[in-house]
């Protein structure tokens, strides 16, 4: 059985301030970083990342992040402590999960191998946890407040998510098949777009540049809103990543990537404005079920945060400043550059456990793959 690293809660804290250094690697992003823990709120002292570039490989390959981990993350941190005076290590936090597993192995190793040389606490990190945390770093902690909203939106996730404490999550809507991410740097690729960031690429893509004039009819109608699904709190996105080939093919456009860049643009902002319709729609929908059940008060504004890869999208953060709620949204998305995988959000999400009083036996903690977030934390049996 794996263990889960064994989570308690215990009263001995760090006194403010304190010294924190946090790393990601769950995918193919090398992160990491210095917090100064002040009583005043967290100072980013320095960051620093490294992303492996698979845009020729047309996809992440696991041995390939492996790789990239095994020359980044140790040189990323000695130089980070070099350049910064070798500062005292109070705390190390690391990312134990969901993830490429071999890619999180590599980055708990180095994590166990500071937290020994510097005789001081390891908090592995859910990777999820981090995102939906991110945007109170900015604020001491004091905003989102709990109870709150997030939607978490990203290559391997697509989830909305009540959170009541650090500790306590629900999982509102979750995605029946891919995530949101994957299904965009799918259909970015059947348009033509390369990079090693593709939902980045199309965003822009759209954004800029002439428009043709497409038929009214060409358009990818919303999964799950058939009578016995309509529903159904759940995403679906699968569909947008196979219907392209089928769209090109029934209005003469295939092969598709080699279309003039205005009919290409055109049918992106089609497709990105559906895809993120039905996000909304099932958004709403879940919110107007909390209402019903009492979850939330109607009269009563809550916080939503909208964190991950795809936050960073203009068409997402416009549907979600136009959603219609039962209840006033006080949104929150983090700045551009804290959207993507980076290790500022594994460094405060640390902080929050370990300020709560979660200890977890870091030593023993092993990669987990897959980690619901619902489950989190779990206890060792």
């Amino acid at each position: 059985m794996l263990r889960l690293g064994g989570f308690r809660r215990v009263v001995h804290r760090l006194s403010r301030p304190y010294n924190v250094l946090a790393m990601e690697s769950s995918c193919d992003d090398s992160a990491v970083c210095l917090i100064d823990r002040l009583e005043s709120g967290p100072k980013l002292v320095d960051h620093r990342k490294s992303t492996l570039n698979s845009a020729k490989e047309g996809g992440i390959i696991p041995i390939d992040a492996l790789a990239h981990h095994l020359q980044q993350l140790a040189p990323l941190v000695q130089s980070m402590l070099e350049e910064n005076g070798r500062p005292k290590i109070d705390l190390v936090c690391a990312t134990q999960g969901p993830g490429m597993f071999s890619s999180l192995a590599a980055g708990l190793q180095v994590a166990k191998g500071l937290a020994v040389a510097y005789n001081v606490p390891l908090i592995p990190v859910h990777h999820m946890l981090g995102h939906l945390l991110t945007p109170r770093f900015f604020t001491n902690g004091q905003s989102p407040t709990y109870p709150f909203l997030s939607l978490l939106v990203s290559g391997g996730h697509t989830m909305l998510v009540l959170s009541a404490s650090v500790t306590s999550h629900r999982v509102l809507v979750d995605t029946i098949d891919i995530a949101v991410g994957n299904a965009v740097d799918k259909c970015a690729r059947s348009l033509g777009l390369v990079g090693n960031m593709l939902g980045k690429e199309l965003d822009e893509f759209c954004r800029t540049g002439d428009v043709a004039q497409i038929p009214d009819d060409l358009n990818f109608p919303l999964p799950l809103e058939k009578r016995a699904a309509a529903s159904s709190l759940a995403f679906s996105f699968a569909h947008y990543a196979s219907i392209m080939p089928r769209v090109s093919k029934k209005f003469a456009l295939d092969p598709l990537e080699e279309q003039p860049e205005e009919i290409r643009r055109a049918i992106g902002k089609r497709l990105q404005a559906d895809i993120f319709h039905h996000i909304s729609r099932k958004t709403t929908r879940a919110l107007n079920q909390l209402v019903e059940d009492g979850v939330i008060p109607k009269t009563q504004s809550i916080d939503f945060v909208c964190a991950g890869g795809v936050a960073a999208n203009s068409v997402l953060r416009s549907t979600l400043e136009t959603l219609k709620s039962p209840v006033p949204l006080k949104l929150h998305f983090p700045h551009l550059e804290w959207c993507t995988d980076n290790a500022l959000m594994i460094g405060w999400a640390g902080i929050e456990m370990y300020e709560a009083g979660i200890k977890n036996s870091g030593m023993a903690a092993v990669p987990l793959a897959k980690w619901p977030l619902s489950s989190f934390p779990s206890e060792t049996a």
